[in-house]
């Protein structure tokens, strides 16, 4: 075999795996058809005290609660949880559906508000923007 066609072979089994990579059987179009939302933000207990911990669970559509990309033909990411302010530093950021999420020692007793916004993989806000948020009261 000539150089020339060592070259060309090494360029046509390249070009087949990346074509097959690419084609995961699929029709990533018809699996997805919405936009991504949160049906619901369950937080339980729904009165703790401060520094005490709730339980989260954030059940969505048209998106996937994973670290990765693999296998997920919906967008995916995780949720970034917030207390009160989206413009502060979230207390969690799981990657499962489920999470426990610490309360701050340092918490004013009262009403507070729970926010669960979508992001992608990447850390980036969802646009548009997908967020539910629950009322707690810290005793």
């Amino acid at each position: 075999m000539n150089p020339h066609s060592k070259v060309v072979m090494l360029a046509l089994c390249v070009a087949c795996l990346l074509f097959s990579a690419c084609d995961d059987g699929h029709e990533h179009g018809d699996e997805c058809p919405g936009a991504p939302t949160i049906d619901s933000f369950d937080v339980t207990p729904l009165t703790v005290a401060a520094g005490g911990s709730v339980s989260t669970l954030i059940k969505v559509s048209h998106f996937t609660i994973a670290h990765d990309a693999a296998d997920h033909v919906c967008p995916h990411g995780h949720a970034h949880i917030y207390m009160d302010d989206l413009q502060v530093n979230p207390l969690a950021m799981p990657m499962e559906a489920s999470a426990t999420v610490t309360i701050p020692s340092g918490t004013s007793p009262g009403k507070h508000t729970l926010i669960a916004r979508l992001h992608g993989s990447d850390h980036k806000i969802l646009k548009p923007e997908v967020k539910v948020s629950v009322e707690i009261e810290v005793k």
